[in-house]
């Protein structure tokens, strides 16, 4: 069982990547992020 915070900050590095991805790349991935 992994501790609430270790998920929440893997899940806001995630969220980050994610985001700056949809940033740079302007495709179905921005939907992704618009999405959430």
């Amino acid at each position: 069982m992994l501790p609430l915070l270790s998920y929440r900050s893997s899940r806001e590095a995630l969220t980050t990547l994610t985001h700056r991805h949809c940033a740079r790349t302007r495709s179905a991935w921005e939907k992704l992020c618009v999405k959430r």
